[in-house]
C-alpha cells in the first residue's frame, strides 16, 4: 500500500479521536463547572481533517494515475 492510501485512513482516526478528547474535556469541564476550552472548535477540527483527507486522496489519484505508470512500479 502506498504512503497516500494508507494516511487516508490514518487521518481520518486522527480527526475522530481529536474530536472525541475535546468532547471529552468539555464534558469534564463542565462536570466542574468551569467554561469549556476554547483553544480548538470541532469545526476547526472537521476542517482540518477534511482538508488533510482531501489533499491525501488527491495525492493517491495523482500518484496512482500518473506517477506510478511513468516509473513502472505496480499500483
Amino acid at each position: 500500500m502506498c504512503l497516500f492510501c494508507t494516511a487516508v485512513p490514518m487521518t481520518f482516526a486522527l480527526g475522530a479521536r481529536a474530536h472525541a478528547k475535546h468532547i471529552e474535556r468539555r464534558k469534564a469541564a463542565e462536570a466542574r463547572g468551569e467554561p469549556p476550552p476554547k483553544f480548538v472548535t470541532v469545526r476547526t477540527i472537521q476542517h482540518a481533517t477534511a482538508v488533510a483527507s482531501v489533499t491525501l486522496v488527491v495525492g493517491a489519484v495523482i500518484y496512482h494515475g500518473v506517477i506510478s505508470p511513468q516509473v513502472g512500479m505496480g499500483t
